[in-house]
C-alpha cells in the first residue's frame, strides 16, 4: 500500500513538471532565427530597398564595344584572305593546299563574327542614331556576298587553277575594305570612335 502511495505521488510530481506543449504559433523560433523562422530576403538592402544590381553598361559603350569587334574581325579577316591570295600563286604545292585550308576556316569565322557585331550595331540604330543605318545595312550585305564569294575557293586547289582563285582572293579582299569603310561611315554618324585602343 505504502509503495502504491509512493509510486502515485512520483507518477503526480512527474506531471505537473512537465514543460507545456509549444504552441504552434511560436514555431520555427528555434535554430537562432529570432523572426519566427522566416529567413530575411536576400533581395533587400538594409536601408529596406530592393538590391542593388551591378551596372550595366550603356548603349554607348555596348556600341564602342560592338564597332570594335567588327573592325577587329575585318581586319583579321583581310589578313586571312592575303594569305590565301599568297598560297594561290603558282606552282601549288600540297603544303600551300593544307595551309590554305586552314586560312579560309579562320577568314570565315572572322567575317561570321564581324557580320555578328554588325547586326547588333544594326538593332542598335535607331532614334538619335537611325543614320547609322543604311551604311550599317550596306556593309551586312557586302559581307553576305563576300562570303558567297570566300566559298568559291573551299573547292581544292589545282595547279591550273591559280590565277583564278587570287582573283577571288582579291575580289573578297577589296569587299573586306568596303564593309570597313561603311562601318566606319556608320560610327562617325552614330558619334563612336572606332580607334582601338592598345593594352
Amino acid at each position: 500500500m505504502i509503495a502504491s502511495a509512493l509510486l502515485a505521488s512520483v507518477l503526480a510530481l512527474a506531471q505537473g513538471t512537465e514543460a507545456p506543449a509549444r504552441d504552434a504559433s511560436d514555431a520555427g523560433t528555434q535554430a537562432g532565427v529570432a523572426d519566427g523562422g522566416a529567413v530575411p530576403d536576400a533581395g533587400i538592402d538594409a536601408d529596406g530597398g530592393t538590391a542593388r544590381r551591378s551596372p550595366e553598361a550603356t548603349p554607348s559603350e555596348l556600341a564602342k564595344k560592338a564597332f570594335d569587334l567588327a573592325n577587329i574581325d575585318l581586319q583579321a579577316a583581310r589578313l586571312y584572305v592575303v594569305g590565301l591570295f599568297h598560297l594561290s600563286r603558282k606552282p601549288i604545292s600540297a603544303w600551300d593546299r593544307a595551309h590554305s585550308v586552314t586560312l579560309f576556316n579562320s577568314a570565315e569565322n572572322a567575317i561570321t563574327d564581324s557580320d555578328r557585331s554588325l547586326a547588333e550595331l544594326s538593332g542598335m540604330a535607331r532614334g538619335k542614331w537611325e543614320k547609322g543605318a543604311a551604311p550599317l545595312t550596306h556593309a551586312r550585305a557586302t559581307l553576305a556576298q563576300t562570303l558567297k564569294e570566300l566559298r568559291s575557293l573551299s573547292v581544292p586547289a589545282t595547279p591550273s587553277g591559280g590565277a583564278d582563285r587570287q582573283e577571288i582572293a582579291r575580289k573578297v579582299h577589296r569587299a573586306l575594305d568596303s564593309a570597313g569603310k561603311d562601318l566606319d561611315a556608320a560610327a562617325k554618324v552614330m558619334g563612336v570612335d572606332t580607334k582601338i585602343k592598345g593594352p
